[in-house]
Order: C-alpha cells, then sequence, then structure tokens
C-alpha cells in the first residue's frame, strides 16, 4: 500500500488490493454457502441463508483471516 501522501496511485493501490483479495473471498463465501447447504436443517435453511447475507459473515471471516490488523 503506498503512503497516503502518494494519491496518485492510491486508486490504482486499492483496485489491486481488492482484485486480489477477490478470489479468496469469493471461495470463502462458496464454502459458507455450502456448509450451511450441507449442516443446516431444511426447515432453518432460508433464515440462515439470510442471515449470512446480511451479515456479511464472509466478509469478516476474510478480515479475521487474512487482514486482522484492519480490525484492530
Amino acid at each position: 500500500m503506498p503512503e497516503l501522501k502518494d494519491l496518485a496511485a492510491l486508486g490504482t493501490s486499492w483496485a489491486l488490493t481488492l482484485w486480489d483479495a477477490l478470489p479468496i473471498f469469493l471461495a470463502i463465501e462458496a464454502a459458507l454457502a455450502i456448509l450451511v447447504l450441507v449442516a443446516v436443517p431444511a426447515r432453518a435453511r432460508h433464515a440462515a441463508w439470510l442471515y449470512s447475507g446480511a451479515l456479511l459473515v464472509g466478509g469478516a471471516i476474510y478480515l479475521l483471516a487474512f487482514e486482522s490488523a484492519l480490525l484492530w
């Protein structure tokens, strides 16, 4: 990440960072979807699916696993 004084490169830096993080984030979301389909009973599946999407569980797992410095 460039320093904040290098504003010309800041947009490119953020775009590349997001591009690098996207496959990992999508893999976590796919794993959560499979977990919901396999582990959650059929009656509660719809509610679990809505809660996992509304609470952004995949994003929280990604931040805890890879970018925990952003949380503290």
